[in-house]
């Protein structure tokens, strides 16, 4: 279990660096406006269905980072239904049901789990004044702190991503923590 949270911390941070890429590139492209309304395929992605051979998509609105394997490439929305990884100088195709992407040579089918229910409050380093309510709908979660409400979603069953501030944390039902580099929220108070 360590190994493989260990491989999951290696794999974030090779996300976080394509992302900081990504965000510094996607700005600068220059007249790709979508109009379009933007689907959600951030999450954990199968190759060709095959459940040991897992994917991922981080996306940031119109950004994302695909991961396969040690493979990591920036990319973004071309459309509302295609993809483009800059890297692998590859197109993809969105199904219209948002569950599989289709590349030259292979498709990705979305996995779809159980997410864990972490709605309630949390307390930063388990002090009651810094305490952060936190709502939740599916993938997507609030969290307000009462003076800031930032955007985050699960990604993974115990991988969740801030939009806001670019930031990644890792939750864990055993312990009922969620790590943000080194911050860790508790459920119960001091």
């Amino acid at each position: 279990m360590e190994r493989k949270i260990s491989a999951m911390m290696k794999r974030l941070l090779y996300i976080l660096l394509g992302f900081a890429t990504l965000t510094a590139c996607s700005s600068s492209r220059n007249g790709n406006n979508i109009k379009e309304k933007i689907p959600q395929i951030a999450g954990t992605w199968y190759q060709n269905g095959d459940t040991a051979v897992a994917c991922y998509i981080v996306q940031n609105q119109e950004s994302l980072v695909f991961m396969s394997g040690n493979q990591t490439s920036a990319g973004n929305f071309k459309s509302s239904y295609e993809v483009f990884a800059k890297e692998w100088k590859a197109n993809a195709i969105l199904s219209a049901d948002h569950q599989t992407l289709k590349w030259a040579d292979k498709k990705w089918i979305k996995g779809n789990f159980k997410y864990p229910n972490i709605s309630g409050f949390w307390y930063e380093g388990g002090e009651s004044s810094k305490r952060i309510n936190i709502t939740q709908k599916n993938t997507k979660l609030v969290m307000d702190n009462g003076t800031q409400k930032l955007n985050a979603y699960f990604y993974t069953t115990n991988g969740i991503y801030c939009l806001e501030n670019n930031n990644y944390a890792t939750y864990s039902p055993l312990n009922n923590t969620i790590n943000w580099s080194g911050k860790l929220w508790v459920r119960n108070k001091k």
